[in-house]
């Protein structure tokens, strides 16, 4: 199971990402994983996903999941 994280900063500055719903955003996950989780790190202010392969990313919505490596 791998790591990736999306800041805060990142979706805060899209103009766009109100229309981004849980719904879509679990399917794009979903594309290439057969399980998710998300959590939330108020420590790295960003939203955390564990999966097993790294999710697309979403240039338009300033979503761009970085790898973490412990």
């Amino acid at each position: 199971m791998q790591k990736f994280i999306v800041r805060d900063k990142e979706l805060i500055h899209c103009p766009t990402n109100f229309l981004l719903a849980d719904v879509y955003l679990r399917s794009v996950v979903l594309e290439n994983n057969n399980f998710l989780a998300f959590t939330r790190d108020e420590m790295r202010q960003g939203t955390i996903l564990h999966c097993d392969n790294k999710p697309r990313d979403l240039p338009i919505y300033g979503i761009y999941w970085e790898l973490l490596t412990n």
